[in-house]
C-alpha cells in the first residue's frame, strides 16, 4: 500500500512539471513573432523567448530540488534530488545562454550590425543587470562542476550557490518587465506568479525559517565530544524537548556551530544514534579542514540545524529482516537504523567493512550492543588492509555477503559508506537478483 501510494504521489511530481513544460510552451506558440513573417529577425526572437521561458522553469525546480522539503526528499531521495539539480543545473545554463545568444542575434540583424557590437551596446549598457546575471549562473555551474572534480570543501559549494539567488532575482525582475508572453495574459502572469511563491516560499520555509524555529524551540548546545578512533570523534547535542524534534534514524543535519571560527560554516552530518536516547549525536571521521579543529569546540556551543534531511530510513509497517551494509564513516546512519531496528524486535544481519581495525568507528559501543542482542543481530566485520586481522579479509563481494548472509533475498538491504563502495554493492547486489526495492542507499552529495 505505501509503495503504491508513493508511485502516485511521484507521478503527480512528474504530470506537474509536463503540465507546467506544455503551458509555456503552448503560450510562446501563440505569441510567435514567426507568424508576423517569416524572417531570421523572429526567429531568432522567438528562439530567445521559448529558451528564457524555460530555463526559469527550469530554475525554479532547482529551487524546488534544494530546498530541503521532507516530502519530496521521502519521494525520491536526497541523492536523486542532488543528481537532478545538477542536470538540471546544466541544462538552465544552456537555455540561460541560448536566450542572451539569440535575442542579441535578433537586435544584431534588425540593426545590420555586428553580434560583437550588439553585445556591448545592448547587451552590457542595457541590460547590464540581466548580463550579469547570466555570468552569475555559468560561474556557479562551472565552479560546481570544479568542485565536483576536484572535491573542494563543502564551504566553498555553499557560498557559491548563494550567488544563485541574486542571479534569480534579478532574472525574474527582467522576465516580469520584458516578457511579451504576460502583455494581456492574466492566466499566464497567474501562472508565473504562482511558481515563483511556491518555490521561494518552500525556500524560505524549509532552508531558513525552519532552522530558526527549531533553534528556538529547542536550543541545541553541545553536551560533549568524545574520541572514537584515532580519526574519529562522536559530538553529543542537548536541548529542551528533543522528543519533539522529528528526526528519524538514518537521516542527516547540517550543523552550524556557534563559536567563533566555526559559525561561518555549516557541514552535513548523519545521526549516529537512536532518536529515543535523549540528545542527538554525530560521529564523524577526521576527513579535512573543518573536521580536523571540530574537537575543540567548546562544551555549551550554540547549535543551529537545518534539518532533518534525507530518506535513508526504514519503510513503515515492514515486516522483512534486514541486512545492513556499512563502509567506513557510512557507520553513522547504518547504526542508528540498528539500534531502532533491534527496539522493535527486527533481525539484523551487519557488514562492517573497514580498511584496519584500529579505525573502525563505533566498534566498541556496536560490540556491546551486539551482545545484549544477540539473539537478533549477526556482525560480521571485513578489513581490507589490515595484515594483523584475524577475521574476514579482502573487498566485499557476493561470495562473502552470501556467506555471512544466506538468506539474502528475504532481506531489506540498507548500503552507505564512499560513493564507490555504494555503487559496487548495489551492482552486486542487483546482479544476483536482489529487487531494486529492497535496496536503500543514499549518496551524500551536494552537487
Amino acid at each position: 500500500m505505501i509503495k503504491s501510494v508513493t508511485f502516485y504521489e511521484k507521478a503527480l511530481v512528474y504530470l506537474l512539471f509536463i503540465i507546467g513544460f506544455f503551458i509555456i510552451v503552448l503560450t510562446w506558440k501563440s505569441n510567435l513573432y514567426f507568424l508576423n513573417g517569416n524572417t531570421s529577425a523572429n526567429i531568432f526572437r522567438d528562439i530567445s523567448t521559448i529558451s528564457g521561458l524555460l530555463a526559469v522553469y527550469l530554475i525554479m525546480w532547482q529551487l524546488i530540488f534544494i530546498s530541503r522539503i521532507p516530502w519530496m526528499e521521502r519521494l525520491f531521495g536526497f541523492d536523486r534530488l542532488s543528481v537532478a539539480h545538477h542536470f538540471g543545473g546544466i541544462a538552465s545554463l544552456f537555455l540561460v545562454l541560448s536566450h542572451g545568444v539569440f535575442i542579441i542575434l535578433n537586435v544584431a540583424y534588425i540593426k545590420k550590425t555586428t553580434f560583437a557590437t550588439q553585445f556591448v551596446d545592448f547587451g552590457l549598457l542595457r541590460f547590464g543587470a540581466e548580463m550579469f546575471a547570466i555570468f552569475l549562473f555559468v560561474l556557479v555551474v562551472a565552479i560546481s562542476v570544479t568542485i565536483v572534480a576536484k572535491k573542494l570543501k563543502y564551504e566553498t559549494w555553499y557560498y557559491v550557490h548563494l550567488s544563485t539567488y541574486l542571479a534569480i532575482i534579478l532574472s525574474a525582475g527582467h522576465q516580469m518587465r520584458m516578457g511579451h508572453d504576460f502583455y494581456n495574459n492574466i492566466f499566464f502572469s497567474s501562472f508565473w506568479i504562482l511558481i515563483y511563491v511556491l518555490c521561494f516560499g518552500n525556500l524560505i520555509i524549509f532552508r531558513f525559517a525552519r532552522p530558526i524555529y527549531y533553534f528556538l524551540k529547542h536550543g541545541f548546545v553541545v553536551d560533549k565530544i568524545e574520541k572514537d578512533t584515532d580519526n574519529s570523534f562522536s559530538v553529543y547535542i542537548k536541548g529542551q524537548k528533543m522528543s519533539d524534534f522529528p528526526i528519524l534514524p538514518g537521516q542527516f543535519m547540517i550543523l552550524r556551530f556557534l563559536q567563533k571560527g566555526y559559525w561561518y560554516e555549516a557541514h552535513p552530518f548523519s545521526l549516529s544514534n537512536d532518536t529515543k536516547d535523549g540528545y542527538l549525536r554525530i560521529t564523524y571521521k577526521v576527513a579535512g579542514d573543518f573536521t580536523s579543529k571540530m574537537s575543540n569546540i567548546k562544551i555549551g556551543t550554540k547549535v543551529i540545524i537545518d534539518g532533518p534531511n534525507g530518506a535513508f530510513i526504514l519503510p513503515k509497517n515492514n515486516s522483512k529482516k534486514l541486512l545492513m551494509i556499512a563502509g567506513g564513516s557510512g557507520i553513522s546512519p547504518i547504526f542508528s537504523l540498528i539500534k531502532n531496528s533491534l527496539l522493535k524486535n527486527k533481525e539484523v544481519c551487519f557488514i562492517y567493512v573497514n580498511k584496519t581495525e584500529a579505525l573502525t568507528m563505533l566498534k566498541k559501543e556496536i560490540d556491546s550492543f551486539s551482545q545484549k542482542n544477540n539473539n537478533l543481530i549477526k556482525i560480521s566485520y571485513i578489513m581490507t588492509d589490515d595484515l594483523s586481522w584475524n577475521g574476514e579479509k579482502g573487498r566485499l563481494d557476493i561470495d562473502k555477503i552470501k556467506r555471512f548472509c544466506p538468506d539474502l533475498l528475504e532481506r531489506e538491504i540498507f548500503v552507505c559508506g564512499p560513493r564507490k563502495m555504494i555503487d559496487s554493492t548495489v551492482m552486486i547486489l542487483r546482479k544476483n537478483n536482489v529487487k531494486r526495492s529492497d535496496i536503500h542507499f543514499e549518496k551524500f552529495s551536494f552537487s
